[in-house]
């Protein structure tokens, strides 16, 4: 991979004409107040709806990857990674709207020196429950998360650094996050 980029932003999608347009007026407005060199990366996973056509006739500037057959949502996102250029690296799912300033949020502590390898914010389902990495509930949210930013140097580490939180939280009842982090 060629870090040639500062941000690759990569949306898997699979049957996505409902959402996708939603997504990505919520990712180029975010975009559009960051001085980032960035690419937008749609993944299809074969959609036999009009997916990518819609994203190809709306967004000329995204990169449009199709898979042959349906491989599901960790080998859509996989792929978007091999084809990536970035030195961080933003997984967003395509029925995920972005909040204002949600991105920059995201990525600030990664192009910060803090030493953070990911992040990820609380998602605000449509059903109004709040997915959020300090609550017990989510000891697995990094798995489950439908959006987070991670530098790309740290993906080869990503598995040691999710069984270390995954065994942090399991020992500890509660624990305090730096909210400073946290979108």
């Amino acid at each position: 991979m060629n870090s040639s980029k500062d941000l690759s932003i990569i949306i898997p999608c699979y049957n996505a004409s409902r959402t996708i347009k939603y997504c990505m007026e919520s990712i180029l407005n975010n975009l559009k107040t960051l001085d980032l060199d960035y690419e937008i990366i749609v993944v299809d996973d074969c959609s036999s709806d009009n997916t990518v056509e819609l994203v190809k006739s709306l967004f000329h500037d995204v990169k449009i990857i199709r898979n042959k057959k349906n491989m599901g949502a960790a080998y859509t996102r996989n792929k978007g990674i091999f084809h990536a250029k970035g030195k961080i690296l933003m997984f967003i799912d395509h029925d995920v709207y972005l909040k204002d300033d949600c991105i920059r949020k995201l990525i600030a502590p990664l192009l910060q020196d803090y030493g953070l390898d990911i992040t990820y914010p609380t998602v605000l389902c449509h059903n109004g429950e709040k997915l959020s990495p300090s609550t017990e509930f989510e000891k697995y949210f990094v798995r489950k998360s439908t959006i987070f930013a991670i530098r790309f140097k740290s993906l080869n580490r990503l598995d040691e650094f999710l069984m270390r939180i995954i065994s942090c939280i399991m020992k500890i009842s509660t624990f305090s996050l730096d909210v400073s982090y946290v979108v």
